[in-house]
């Protein structure tokens, strides 16, 4: 569609943060100053989005003709979170063709990113749940990936949550992870 330099080549949608975290600020300093971020529209439900979050995600993923790319917590309520935004919700069943975006890619977090230690925690028993949950829906079957993450975390027994980082942390997920993983996918994508 269009190639300028100024205009947006994905909509990176993002499952953060609470309101008392130091978090979104420094992400959104930090990876909006990359040249990947500054060609981003970033979206964030703060959790699970609503129906109005989700309209706009695919009304301007469609008209824009922009890949859409996820970021969430490594945990079950992340991949559920990102989940909602390709699948749509089980309550809202009867409209998730209007809202859903199929075409979603989880760029992370992921278990085999190789996480902050810190930021690790142990599964309790309504992550493990939840994992079963996810692995018995339909729409995990067109997803190898993500069934195979959530099986990583039921062995490993982990969860990640991006909050957690420290903000040296933050900013090397916002100044290196982010945008090297966006750009490897964008040139991926391209090469195909």
């Amino acid at each position: 569609m269009f190639d300028t330099p100024s205009f947006p080549i994905l909509l990176l949608c993002l499952d953060v943060f609470s309101l008392c975290s130091d978090a979104p600020r420094v992400m959104a300093d930090e990876f909006c100053s990359t040249e990947t971020g500054r060609r981003c529209i970033v979206v964030t439900g703060r959790g699970y989005a609503d129906v109005a979050t989700r309209l706009f995600v695919k009304s301007v993923t469609r008209q824009l003709d922009l890949r859409v790319m996820g970021l969430a917590d490594c945990d079950p309520f992340g991949i559920e979170i990102l989940s909602v935004f390709a699948h749509g919700s089980i309550e809202e069943s009867f409209e998730a063709a209007c809202m859903a975006v199929p075409q979603l890619e989880w760029i992370g977090m992921k278990v085999t990113d190789g996480l902050s230690a810190a930021a690790t925690s142990k599964l309790e028993e309504r992550d493990v749940e939840k994992i079963n949950s996810l692995l018995a829906r339909e729409w995990i079957t067109r997803r190898p990936e993500w069934r195979m993450e959530l099986q990583r975390m039921l062995a490993a027994q982990t969860k990640f949550e991006i909050e957690a980082l420290s903000v040296s942390e933050l900013r090397l997920l916002s100044r290196s992870f982010l945008p090297q993983r966006l750009s490897a996918l964008l040139a991926r994508r391209t090469l195909l």
